[in-house]
């Protein structure tokens, strides 16, 4: 007979895992000689915490906090027999079974399963890490980041972290037995060890100045050569945790819905760090701060120096970090409406504003730096070696509504501008060299993030934005009709358009009509004056260019971002706007790398590689191009289609996923605007397809193609995760 699983269903609220325990429960059909045979067997993994167990505070005080399995966590598994890893059973995900949990006191638990070849009568090596990665491959050492750039979508303070850089791992023995009765169960206790630890910021505010404001987030600094983020690697066989010294100092947590302040009840941000010990070290907290209507900004930064010999980041232990906010600068506390500095926390080719203010970036790097440079070159093609610019001048290129951003200047290597009310939209800033060529260009969006949603894939679970790039509202209620309204709802939902592997982006449409002639949004110089249309049908605002050997670059695309570069191609069978080595060039020249996943292909085996961030990456900082198996996550329990609306459940409400088509590579105008949908991914599933992998809606969105392969020359909107 089958083994019965017994459980009863409870709240998915949990505490967090200091020590973990897991209990393994395997079974399968029983045969005529009552003995198990080799073979795929089901197995289940209980993994649970016990919230009675003290949690070590840097303040000494004792407490727990809340931890939440989420859905789409996986636990990876290695097995290995007489010391020699079993083949089909390395990095194994075991993953999580929704609302199976059992409760009691002292107690949580989450049933992780999955299915595994087993020999009756043998003892196994089982080693356990959690969360579960696809690109950990069968080597014994799992490469971990810790993110240098968290992200907490709202007062829920532990939903993200397993995405942020939890790392807990564990190894024990599993003995098969030769028979077993109908309720038989085989138990072996884990503890799951972290090999991270956790920051509890609970903050309130100190008056009621402060409790007009929203907490958007937070920077944790500690002292130079103190990595607390970065890169990492775990030995399964010798069980060592090594911390790379090339991290990060730094930690940024971002809120993107922001979190009231009050005097009287603390709200709670938490990041992961990597272990340190502080004491007697001084620490800047940086607390990033936003009226609720979004007139004002403020900085608060303390000073805070840890002098208790308590003050450590602990591997598997909270630290609590409790404060209140004053208004005004005072003793350890500055407080200032001062420019806010877009790249504090690393460098991109797109930030994101939500209120008015007086901001700066760095100017003098492309990109995400020379991290972001894909070596050889010989075989990346990227068109530098150097990341570095140096340039003279600054310039607004365009903008979505006049006066959106102004005072537009560069010194020291910094570009500065102003946000001067709450108004939405879009804008690209240029940097210029002596005679006025542009070097590169940075793209300004302007509105609130809005909730991050998990896409759970079979290989993977990515936290992804609600609302394309350029979007300036994510969800919405169903529209069923097209009246004024709900077409500014509908287009304010819709994405900038970008070619593959460029980081420019191109407006998008005004109309919802899906026939017809689809013309553009109007978009406004640096003086407030609307662009005149190239093309007086659509409406078209940017110039065309055809792919050459000399247009078809990165050069000559980063010099001229507001251009479109077409095909050669009169159809659309073979298009592609990079055409560096000319006609007839392979895929091996084609730079399939450009956003960071030359090896997509990969994704659903062994040999899979972790996707990285590049200097052409559009995302904001923290933010990356999805990769190739991300729409994976849309199944009939997630994805919908409801009259005009379609919407993907990741878990906290619903996202629209626009139909607003694409820029056609052999006219640069719209096509398929209303009927159909395309989303960007930044790989391709063949090794040979000279086209890239995108997610399609059919036409009236009531079917889709979660890996279509598309040519890279045409203009598509993308949905930014959260960096891996």
């Amino acid at each position: 007979m089958r083994r019965r699983l017994i459980y009863c269903k409870r709240n998915m609220k949990k505490y967090l895992p200091l020590l973990l325990a897991a209990v393994f429960a395997a079974g399968c059909a029983k045969q005529e000689t009552g003995r198990i045979s080799t073979g795929r067997h089901r197995v289940t993994f209980a993994v649970a915490s016990d919230p009675g167990s003290k949690v070590s505070l840097g303040d000494e005080e004792e407490g727990k906090i809340p931890f939440l399995w989420t859905r789409g966590d996986k636990i990876g598994l290695f097995l290995s027999k007489d010391e020699k890893d079993v083949e089909d059973a390395m990095n194994i995900p075991a993953s999580i079974v929704n609302d199976i949990l059992e409760s009691g006191p002292g107690f949580n638990l989450a049933y992780f399963t999955t299915e595994l070849t087993l020999e009756a009568d043998s003892e196994y090596g089982v080693s356990l890490y959690y969360p579960y990665r696809g690109w950990a491959g069968k080597s014994t050492t799992i490469s971990h980041t810790v993110l240098p750039v968290q992200v907490q979508k709202s007062k829920d303070i532990t939903e993200h972290l397993g995405l942020s850089g939890t790392f807990a791992a564990a190894t024990s023995t599993l003995t098969t037995p030769e028979e077993f009765g109908e309720d038989y169960y085989h138990k072996m206790v884990f503890t799951l060890g972290h090999k991270t630890s956790y920051v509890l910021f609970r903050v309130s505010a100190a008056d009621d100045v402060m409790s007009g404001y929203l907490l958007t987030g937070i920077t944790l600094t500690v002292p130079e050569g103190k990595v607390i983020a970065g890169e990492s690697s775990y030995d399964r066989e010798s069980g060592e945790f090594t911390v790379a010294p090339s991290g990060s100092n730094s930690v940024r947590l971002d809120i993107p819905q922001g979190s009231s302040l009050s005097t009287t009840t603390p709200t709670d941000a938490c990041m992961v760090v990597y272990p340190q010990t502080l004491t007697g070290q001084t620490v800047t907290i940086k607390y990033n701060l936003r009226k609720a209507d979004g007139t004002a900004t403020l900085t608060a930064v303390h000073q805070k120096t840890f002098d208790a010999a308590s003050h450590a980041f602990e591997a598997g232990a909270v630290h609590r970090i409790t404060e209140v906010i004053p208004s005004e600068t005072a003793g350890e506390w500055t407080v200032t409406s001062s420019t806010v500095d877009l790249s504090a926390c690393g460098t991109a080719n797109s930030y994101r504003i939500d209120a008015q203010g007086t901001y700066s970036f760095d100017a003098t790097v492309m990109g995400n730096g020379d991290k972001g440079i894909l070596r050889p070159i010989s075989e990346s093609l990227f068109h530098t070696d150097n990341a570095s610019i140096s340039p003279v001048s600054a310039e607004l290129l365009w903008q979505t509504a006049p006066g959106l951003i102004t005072g537009v200047t560069l010194s020291s290597g910094r570009i500065t501008f102003t946000k001067p009310d709450g108004t939405l939209g879009n804008a690209v800033i240029a940097a210029k060299d002596g005679e006025g060529n542009i070097l590169w260009s940075w793209h300004i969006w302007c509105s609130d993030l809005g909730a991050m949603q998990a896409y759970v894939t079979p290989y993977n679970t990515y936290m992804a934005m609600d609302r394309p790039i350029g979007a300036v509202h994510g969800r919405t209620a169903i529209i069923s009709d097209n009246s004024e309204a709900n077409v500014k709802l509908r287009l304010a939902c819709f994405g900038l358009y970008y070619q593959w592997g460029r980081k420019d982006p191109f407006p998008y449409a005004n109309t919802v009509a899906s026939s017809g002639t689809r013309t553009f949004i109007t978009i406004y110089d640096k003086d407030g004056n609307a662009i005149e249309p190239l093309n007086t049908a659509s409406l078209r605002p940017y110039p065309l260019e055809t792919t050459s050997s000399e247009v078809g670059t990165q050069e000559w695309a980063a010099a001229h971002p507001t251009t479109f570069i077409l095909n050669k191609e009169t159809t659309d069978s073979s298009n592609d706007w990079y055409n560096k080595y000319g006609e007839g060039a392979g895929r091996d020249k084609r730079g399939y790398g450009f956003w960071g996943n030359p090896y997509g292909h990969l994704y659903n085996t062994a040999d899979a590689v972790k996707p990285v961030k590049t200097i052409y990456d559009p995302c904001p900082p923290g933010y990356m191009v999805p990769p190739v198996d991300f729409y994976l996550a849309l199944t009939a329990s997630t994805y919908y289609y409801t009259g005009n609306r379609v919407s993907y459940d990741g878990g906290s409400g619903y996202t629209w996923v626009q139909r607003q088509g694409m820029l056609r590579s052999i006219t640069g105008d719209h096509y398929y605007c209303n009927s159909n949908g395309y989303f960007w991914t930044s790989g391709t599933t063949s090794e040979t397809n000279e086209k890239v992998c995108s997610m399609y809606m059919t036409s009236g969105g009531s079917s889709w193609v979660k890996q279509n392969m598309v040519q890279r020359g045409h203009g598509m909107p993308l949905r930014c995760i959260q960096e891996l």
